[in-house]
């Protein structure tokens, strides 16, 4: 029993002679430290998921107007198989196709000329792209970033100059607080 209460009346007296300087041992040097790191963490996370981020948006990009030209595209071969067994089945459909391919026209035929704008109002390839928008952030990051500013964070996060400069700042700012704030012991303290 005696030893536990040497120990703990050596260990309040180091205490009181400020061998204890750290995070636990003031409240205002506790509360520094950890906004310290909270600030290098808030920097250096965006540095680190946001070019991520793109990377999947553009990705997730990529692969929808793959799917858009790969159903357009099976769609073309569609009409494309009707059409050539309408040719070898439907005498009317080699008709049609002469006077279209072929312009053939019959002396009693009558010609009149519609745009193709008037026709289809937009063309399919203005349709597909604009359904191509990019990937919405969860929910809950979308909500914070509401709540930002408006600038353009991609040239702040994702380009190179910046971003390795933000991100050495962080880490310069994450190692401070332990440097400044490990607890330390005096080397001329001789405990009595």
């Amino acid at each position: 029993m005696s030893v536990d209460r040497t120990m703990i009346a050596n260990r309040s007296t180091d205490d009181q002679d400020g061998l204890a300087v750290g995070p636990a041992s003031d409240g205002g040097a506790g509360l520094t430290f950890w906004m310290m790191i909270l600030l290098a963490i808030a920097v250096f996370a965006p540095c680190l998921v946001l070019p991520a981020w793109r990377e999947y948006q553009t990705a997730e990009l990529i692969e929808r107007m793959t799917n858009d030209r790969v159903r357009l595209a099976e769609v073309e071969i569609s009409n494309l198989r009707r059409e050539l067994d309408a040719i070898h089945n439907d005498p009317a459909a080699v008709t049609r196709l002469a006077r279209r391919e072929l312009e053939y026209r019959e002396p009693s035929d009558q010609i009149i000329a519609v745009p193709v704008s008037t026709i289809a109002g937009v063309s399919p390839q203005r349709q597909a792209g604009a359904k191509w928008q990019p990937t919405e952030p969860p929910v809950a990051i979308s909500r914070l970033t509401r709540l930002l500013p408006h600038k353009n964070f991609d040239a702040l996060f994702c380009d190179s100059p910046t971003r390795e400069t933000l991100m050495a700042m962080s880490a310069g700012l994450f190692f401070a607080a332990f440097i400044v704030f490990w607890p330390r012991s005096d080397v001329g303290h001789e405990s009595g």
